[in-house]
């Protein structure tokens, strides 16, 4: 697992988006989909139950296994 510190200093830093729930950052699973761009790679690390949310979310918005990476 990557650490938030790497991913914030990585080249594609950009495009990295950390929700720390007990901080208040909650993910919006429904906008993040829907705003996603084709080819568009989603990685998660987390509880189980925002994994599950996520592979579901991926799923309902026809995103290929292959982008997915829980």
């Amino acid at each position: 697992m990557l650490s938030s510190d790497t991913l914030r200093a990585a080249p594609w830093r950009d495009r990295v988006n950390v929700h720390v729930s007990a901080l208040g950052s909650r993910l919006d699973l429904p906008r993040l989909f829907a705003d996603l761009e084709p080819g568009t790679h989603v990685y998660t690390c987390g509880p189980t139950a925002l994994n599950e949310a996520v592979k579901a979310a991926a799923e309902r918005h026809q995103v290929p296994a292959s982008q997915a990476a829980l």
